[in-house]
């Protein structure tokens, strides 16, 4: 085992986003002590990340953007945007889309967030809680930022249908993160390209990682490892890959699980 890899919302974090930092703190010494690397694969932004984990967030590899950016420590490894023509073209038609209300879409970039100021005041203050930098504009042409990922909010049961619709698109990739949400990224990038870059990077194979994840955009990365994790509250189709399903993200069960891991 040299890499551990998680997801966060829905799996290492409780559904207040929060965890056991005590505990944690004496498995990342462990881990440290055993040279195993400890990597947070998100959908999240990698500035809102780090703030999790205050003092070590410099000893900590990110794979967040679901992809998009790759990070070891503090320094970027790689980093996929989205082309503008691409961005703007995707922007359009989820503003006019029918099931579209409230213009419950963010643009995820290098520098911040972009959020029209015309969007839902509840759809704002829950974008605070997944990201730093936001910035409310009139109009997402006026960004000038290196666009990493388009994320937007949909009712449950329209996921599905907008998942498939933007799929139609070339040169991009959509995927469900759950929380109302799809994500956006350029084609071809996901969890698990990261991980094959950390492969590399550490001369290290995928049979050599374990992973955890709960959602539909942990799917590749489940797929690519040599042990893969579910936790309990985790979809079904997550759970048919894993390996074993683990206690939810409420009882920590990652925590748990590498707790397991380090004394076997």
């Amino acid at each position: 085992m040299k890499i551990i890899a998680t997801d966060m919302d829905g799996t290492f974090l409780r559904n207040d986003k929060t965890y056991d930092t005590s505990r944690f703190q004496k498995i990342f010494e462990e881990l440290q002590k055993k040279q195993i690397h400890f990597v947070i694969a998100s959908g999240n932004q990698y500035l809102k990340l780090r703030e999790y984990f205050e003092e070590i967030a410099e000893k900590l590899i990110y794979i967040s953007e679901n992809g998009a950016q790759v990070w070891v420590g503090n320094t970027p490894i790689a980093s996929y945007s989205i082309p503008h023509d691409k961005v703007k073209q995707i922007v359009d038609s989820l503003l006019s889309h029918p099931k579209m209300s409230g213009d419950k879409v963010l643009l995820s970039g290098k520098k911040g967030a972009y959020i029209l100021h015309t969007a839902e005041q509840s759809y704002k203050e829950k974008m605070k809680k997944f990201y730093k930098n936001i910035k409310f504009v009139d109009d997402f042409d006026c960004v000038n930022d290196e666009i990493l990922k388009i994320t937007m909010n949909f009712e449950n049961n329209d996921l599905k249908e907008v998942e498939t619709f933007l799929n139609e698109y070339t040169d991009v990739r959509a995927t469900t993160s759950g929380f109302y949400s799809i994500d956006v990224v350029r084609s071809g990038i996901s969890k698990a390209t990261g991980i094959d870059l950390l492969c590399t990077y550490f001369h290290i194979s995928a049979e050599e990682i374990v992973a955890f994840g709960d959602n539909l955009n942990d799917l590749e990365m489940l797929k690519a490892v040599g042990k893969a994790y579910a936790t309990k509250n985790a979809v079904e189709d997550i759970k048919k890959i894993a390996l074993e399903v683990i206690p939810s993200s409420d009882e920590q069960g990652v925590l748990f699980k590498i707790e397991k891991l380090l004394g076997e």
